[in-house]
């Protein structure tokens, strides 16, 4: 006969017992890797009629190999050892010899199995299994199932050999059937992402429920804190913080739409951990130039018990001096922004860092950050668009200049003699962008011009 069934499923990180009912044929999308032995000697075997109701299917499932249930879980990529069963049933007089064949994918590619049974089927229900090894996590699709049978007494111990087994010898006889809508059985999970929230001591988790199987849409109910009562209602994704870092009972139930409904229970463990709350969230410190002046700029968006900021610096990076004060908000989870200006910092490269200092004297210091401020003043060129010369202005005695176009050529070099250039564009040259970099003790700068005549 010929059952013909599209059944498929979900990736998931969970694998269920896959025993269904009559005509639910049930096969989840959760594994891959199949590795198949060899299966006997049966040929493949196609017949065009398909008219007769003698067997019909019960259920199709995957099994542990001792026959039994499978394990209620595995973990995802792990190697798996199951059977995948075929139950069907005689529903008229006795058959001899039967043909089974199995048509699937692993990830889209196409698997066959194949399988001669040199056997008496009576009126009855029967199972045939297959072992097979998969990677748990990964999608099958079943696409087809056929089982052809011959109704006429044989020599059973030559009905399997090579090129005894066709159509004619089955007279012919095979079986369709529609099956209706397969629908996996509904199996919910959840995650749970623990994090540490402002001065909270203890963690906050979130979790996301998930469910396959069943009829869509679906509904989660929670108790996360293990007293038997689902307190929170039709959300997927709710949040709690923990008061403490003993281990809690939390328990999802998930509810489809389907008619009848179901609802499956999943209940894990958590145990939510301990916060080191930091007294100054510091997430922004920056220092720049302008006007010759060194421009600190920081900003928290947590403290507690913070006096105050020491602005430090230092010329080599190691050494720092106190430089100034800057009062602190003590305790608050409001974002504030802080700024001060040295005044008058040396000329070259000069480092500064921040000592955070809490009520009770303990101090914590931050990333250095550093600036280089120009003899000179901060380089300029002037004008832009260039129409016949330009002037550079606050350049450092010995800078070398040179002049590229826009693929790196060098047209132009020279090295400054006093803190600005005046400088002639040839007439040759076409209008459009170039490049004017200056290499000094602080480093390299690079300018864009623009030519137009």
């Amino acid at each position: 006969m010929f059952i013909s069934a599209t059944i498929s499923g979900v990736v998931r990180k969970r694998i269920p017992n896959l025993l269904v009912g009559r005509l639910c044929l049930l096969f989840i999308a959760l594994l891959t890797g199949w590795c198949l032995p060899n299966f006997g000697h049966a040929q493949p075997l196609v017949c065009s009629q398909c008219n007769s109701g003698d067997v019909t299917f019960d259920w199709i499932y995957v099994g542990s190999p001792s026959g039994g249930p499978l394990s209620n879980t595995c973990t995802v990529g792990a190697t798996v050892s199951a059977n995948l069963c075929v139950e069907f049933e005689v529903v008229s007089n006795t058959r001899y010899g039967f043909y089974l064949a199995l048509q699937y994918t692993v990830n889209s590619v196409p698997y066959s199995f194949t399988q001669c049974y040199s056997e008496t089927l009576n009126q009855g229900v029967f199972t045939k299994c297959i072992p097979i090894t998969y990677h748990c996590g990964d999608p099958v699709m079943v696409n087809t199932v056929l089982i052809a049978w011959g109704n006429q007494q044989r020599d059973l111990t030559s009905f399997c050999l090579p090129n005894n087994l066709t159509c004619s010898d089955f007279n012919p006889k095979c079986f369709s059937e529609v099956v209706p809508a397969v629908e996996a059985p509904l199996i919910g999970n959840f995650a749970n992402a623990p994090s540490c929230q402002g001065t909270n001591p203890f963690q906050t988790v979130a979790y996301s429920g998930t469910a396959t199987g069943g009829a869509g849409p679906y509904t989660y109910d929670w108790d996360l804190d293990g007293n038997g009562t689902f307190e929170i209602l039709n959300q997927r994704t709710p949040t709690r913080l923990y008061t403490g870092s003993t281990s809690v009972s939390v328990t999802m139930r998930v509810t489809d739409s389907g008619n009848p409904v179901k609802t499956d229970l999943q209940t894990f463990s958590i145990v939510p951990g301990a916060c080191v709350v930091l007294p100054v969230n510091l997430t922004r410190f920056e220092v720049s130039e302008k006007d010759r002046k060194a421009v600190l700029t920081w900003e928290t968006t947590q403290e507690k018990d913070n006096a105050y900021f020491l602005v430090e610096y230092s010329l080599d990076g190691k050494s720092f001096e106190a430089l100034g004060r800057v009062e602190g908000h003590t305790t608050t989870e409001s974002t504030h922004r802080y700024a001060y200006v040295h005044e008058t910092p040396p000329v070259g490269t000069t480092y500064y860092r921040l000592r955070q200092t809490d009520l009770d004297g303990q101090f914590t210091y931050s990333k250095i950050k550093s600036v280089s401020i120009r003899a000179n003043g901060k380089m300029a060129i002037q004008p832009n668009p260039v129409r016949d010369f330009l002037i550079l202005s606050g350049l450092e005695k010995g800078a070398a200049v040179y002049v590229t176009n826009l693929n790196g050529l060098t047209l132009y070099q020279t090295v400054a003699e006093t803190g600005s250039l005046k400088w002639s564009v040839p007439k040759t040259w076409e209008n459009g962008l170039y490049l004017l970099q200056v290499a000094d003790r602080y480093g390299r700068q690079t300018f864009r011009f623009l030519l137009e005549r």
